[in-house]
Parts: structure tokens; sequence; C-alpha cells
């Protein structure tokens, strides 16, 4: 969580977050926000927690558990990358004597429409988004004698 001062919190966009207390109760003058970047590498902390809990060890399939950890750290890369400090808002909660967040902060989003339109009108594989690509790869494989992606690594660094 992040000290905001008392202008800052009277500029954000959908009202004011909640005043910062400490261990000795409140701290004048300072507000407490969190930005999204924060909250969504938590939130993927948990899916990670749970997909190992759930799925990954009951599991001894190598295959499925470098998958699993491959999409979590695909996810964990772009949050990293893109960084969206969108203040996410809190609001005291005197009963469970803790910060409740606003579960709803306003972000500026792309068209997906336009986006999809875009990709589509692009697409020369012939390859769907939920298609099995590990079959295609294979496939293309056999027919051509030799990996579509020999050579290439697209990615980038922590």
């Amino acid at each position: 969580m992040l000290a905001i001062t008392e202008e800052e919190n009277s500029k954000l966009s959908r009202g004011t977050s909640a005043p910062l207390y400490n261990s000795h109760g409140r701290v004048d003058g300072y507000y407490v926000v969190q930005t999204t970047m924060s909250h969504q590498l938590h939130c993927l902390k948990i899916f990670r927690d749970l997909i190992w809990d759930l799925y990954v060890e009951k599991t001894q399939d190598y295959d499925k558990t470098a998958h699993a950890d491959h999409c979590i750290g695909y996810f964990r890369q772009h949050v990293l990358c893109h960084s969206d400090l969108t203040p996410i808002y809190f609001q005291w909660d005197g009963k469970a004597n803790s910060y409740r967040t606003d579960p709803h902060p306003t972000h500026s989003c792309r068209s997906w429409d336009a986006i999809w339109k875009w990709s589509a009108g692009r697409n020369k594989t012939g390859m769907r988004v939920h298609a099995d690509h590990v079959k295609v790869f294979k496939e293309f494989q056999a027919l051509h004698g030799t990996d579509m992606h020999s050579g290439h690594h697209a990615g980038h660094s922590d």
C-alpha cells in the first residue's frame, strides 16, 4: 500500500480513499491507495498457489506442470511490463479493524473489438486462439521437416 497526500487524494477521479492508519492511530494528512499492478501481482500469486494446491501437486504430468508455470509466469511478465498504476481506493472497515479495497477502479481500456478485427484481418496461419497448437506445430514439422519456431524465441527479460 502507498501513502498519498491530502492534495493527491483530492485529485482522485472517483472520490477519495481512506485515511492512513498505523499502530499509533491516524496519520494526519495521508491516505492509502494501492497500484493496480501490485494488486494484479497479488492475485496472480493467489492463482498460482491455488493451481498448485488443486492441480499441479496432484499430477506427475510434467508437460501440464510446466504449462501451468509458463502461464502464470506469462501473466506476471505482462503485469510487470505494463505496470498499471491506476490507484485502487480503500475504505476503513471499523468492524473488521482493517482496510477494504474498492473492487472497481476506473481504467482506460483499449477497444477489444478493434483489436480483434485487426488481429483477425492479419491472421494468415489458419490457427484460432483456442486451437491445439501442439498438434498444429507437429503437423507443420511433419509436412515441412522443420520446426516452425526453430531459431526464434520471443519474450521479455525480467
